[in-house]
């Protein structure tokens, strides 16, 4: 995988305070030293990043599907997904350098992507061909409904603050707190598609469509306000009654029902 990381940096010695390693000043850096960045290769020059394919990342999965067809006008297909993925970043963006620009082994964690478990679900429902009386009236009917369930995905927690001075201040982290140890909200939906083919010569036919997507409008929160300062919360859960300005609160949620008309007209 493709990462960046701070090239300027020399090993620093842990922090009695902070139980971190600290390029800042300290009793091993003070304050009086010419330049007062000990730990720095080039004490004057703020950004030196290197770009590489150095990082790694593992995935784990099972996949289970199943198909049944009870009929000429009615089928079910399901399948669910077992899975684990680790990885040691998420870009090569510097605002996913490491923690401890000197460790990118120790980033290695559950990768933002993961998903434990993703279950889809679908049907596909064909009324009789049209006739007459009521085959006329509710004939040439299709529906095809789909279920969506995926669990939560982990999110990294952020101190939003330079707690080990070493100039990267977006990429802190609480504490001894480890990557990616956020849960996410978990995710389901339920859409729904029905077609009508209304045959209108020998070779012309109209299709309506009605489509509903999150038919029955749950709310699927998307993304958490992951600053939570220099200490590990007490809950590692976004929290509803937050505001999105508040640590933990819901900064974001998936579209609500959305509901479309169509036509087609195949010649």
């Amino acid at each position: 995988m493709t990462t960046s990381r701070y090239e300027n940096l020399l090993p620093a010695p842990v922090n009695p305070a902070k139980g971190i390693q600290d390029w800042g000043v300290i009793p091993s850096n003070p304050a009086d030293n010419p330049t007062g960045t000990k730990y720095f290769k080039q004490p004057l020059l703020f950004q030196d990043n290197v770009y590489e394919s150095t990082a790694s990342s593992f995935y784990h999965g099972l996949i289970l599907e199943a198909n049944k067809r009870f009929g000429r006008r009615f089928s079910f297909a399901g399948n669910y997904t077992f899975s684990k993925a680790i990885d040691e970043t998420t870009d090569y963006n510097s605002d996913f350098q490491p923690n401890n620009q000197l460790c990118r082994r120790c980033e290695r964690a559950l990768s933002s992507f993961d998903q434990r478990h993703k279950v889809v679900l679908y049907a596909l429902v064909q009324a009789p061909n049209g006739g007459s009386g009521y085959r006329k009236l509710f004939g040439d009917f299709t529906l095809t409904p789909i279920y969506r369930y995926s669990s939560s995905r982990p999110f990294n927690l952020l101190a939003g603050a330079e707690l080990n001075n070493d100039r990267h201040n977006t990429t802190d982290r609480p504490f001894i707190a480890g990557r990616n140890i956020g849960i996410g909200p978990a995710f389901w939906t339920f859409d729904a598609r029905l077609t009508r083919s209304i045959r209108l010569r020998e070779h012309r036919t109209l299709e309506l469509m009605f489509e509903a997507f999150n038919l029955f409008n749950n709310l699927n929160l998307a993304s958490v306000n992951n600053t939570v300062g220099s200490a590990i919360p007490s809950s590692l859960h976004g929290l509803g009654e937050r505001t999105p300005s508040q640590p933990l609160g819901f900064t974001a949620a998936f579209d609500p029902r959305r509901i479309q008309l169509g036509l087609r007209l195949s010649f």
